[in-house]
């Protein structure tokens, strides 16, 4: 059975709840068709529902992927396309089942039959914590603290809401604070002056109790993404990892400084920030949906038209990969699921495009790849890519 444009609207009807009696009937006989046992159609919908959330996306991606892949002429790469609707529907099977539903896009001329590896071992995403270093040295592991107060320092009180530290108080003495996420951990932080960061695995960010002057000044190592607090006359300053500055007067934006990336990112979503590359004394003005690229030998680049979406997929809760290849990729498993990744064969320069939620243990990750043709060996805490 096609997906026609009345069963595209039944099976999102259905995963909202909102599905009518023939709508339920339509999708039950879609999914079923799919079955290589025989189903009787008239099977309850509430059983079917069960089977839906467990295994309904892999149904729908294979029947996109057979309505998308068109036979390339002889020497032509194939080049996988997916209609527009695949990403709305994608989007509402995450939401609505809240599992990794996953669209990949590649040229690979054998990913259509590619085989899917029975994973027998498997790694837990990471999830929400740091560690708060204080001014005296003192540190407090913030993974379990839901709420309560973490530390006073001078009249200003450190507490966790909702998971989450922020600070109160107008205390007179300004002490510095470092939080901290290793791999496997992010963590959101409300700053004295009510500016918000969210620390992806491996970052951190020190900054005082309280600012004082005619500016602000925090530092990060890894990456952050930052909603800057507007005030005029204190501008927000950033010192990224000792390499470069951004300053800002409120804005919101993302930094990507990791040491093992090729370069360092700043990407802009509201606002207007500006970059000094601070060994080499260059700067520049960006505007919204622009990055600055800086790479360690000083060249500095403006993008224009980023995908915005896959910058912060990590801050929103998904990996959001955008035309990325697959060392690209492992890089950002590897801190999230606190692995080491060790490559065999000659690594493939392919890209990849998808979306998969962070939250999927890290066998639904790569299975989904390997439906593309790239194999993965889990041993313990390592993962073996296989080309």
């Amino acid at each position: 059975m096609e997906i026609t444009e009345q069963l595209k609207i039944a099976i999102n009807n259905y995963l909202n709840g909102t599905a009518t009696d023939a709508e339920k009937q339509l999708v039950n006989e879609w999914y079923y068709a799919f079955h290589d046992e025989v189903v009787e159609v008239a099977a309850p919908v509430e059983d079917m529902r069960m089977l839906l959330e467990t295994q309904m996306k892999e149904r729908i991606l294979q029947q996109i992927h057979r309505e998308s892949v068109v036979d390339p002429a002889p020497g032509v790469h194939r080049v996988r396309t997916l209609p527009p609707w695949s990403w709305v529907a994608a989007a509402s099977i995450i939401l609505a089942l809240g599992i990794g539903a996953f669209i990949w896009t590649n040229n690979r001329k054998d990913a259509a039959s590619a085989g899917i590896a029975q994973v027998k071992v498997d790694i837990v995403p990471g999830n929400s914590g740091a560690v708060l270093t204080l001014a005296n040295g003192s540190q407090v592991l913030l993974d379990s603290i839901k709420n309560g107060v973490v530390a006073l320092q001078g009249g200003i009180t450190a507490k966790v809401r909702n998971g989450a530290l922020i600070y109160e108080g107008n205390g007179n003495e300004v002490a510095y604070n470092v939080v901290s996420t290793p791999k496997g951990r992010e963590y959101q932080v409300t700053l004295p002056d009510g500016t918000q960061v969210w620390l992806n695995a491996a970052s951190s960010i020190r900054y005082p109790t309280k600012f004082i002057g005619d500016e602000r000044r925090v530092e990060i190592t890894g990456e952050a993404y930052f909603e800057v607090a507007r005030n005029k006359d204190m501008p927000f300053k950033i010192n990224v990892d000792g390499k470069g500055e951004v300053e800002v007067l409120g804005t919101h934006f993302n930094v990507n400084a990791y040491t093992d990336e090729p370069q360092m990112n700043t990407t802009l979503l509201e606002g207007s920030i500006r970059f000094t590359d601070l060994q080499h004394n260059k700067s520049a003005v960006i505007v919204p949906g622009e990055q600055v690229q800086l790479n360690d030998d000083g060249k500095m680049n403006v993008k224009k038209n980023v995908d915005l979406e896959s910058v912060i997929g990590w801050k929103n809760g998904s990996f959001n990969f955008s035309s990325q290849d697959i060392v690209t990729i492992m890089r950002q498993i590897s801190r999230w699921y606190d692995v080491q990744v060790e490559y065999k064969g000659e690594i493939s320069h392919e890209t990849f495009t998808g979306i998969v939620s962070r939250y999927s243990d890290v066998s639904e990750v790569l299975s989904l790849m390997e439906a593309e043709g790239i194999k993965f060996k889990i041993e313990n805490k390592k993962i073996v890519v296989q080309f």
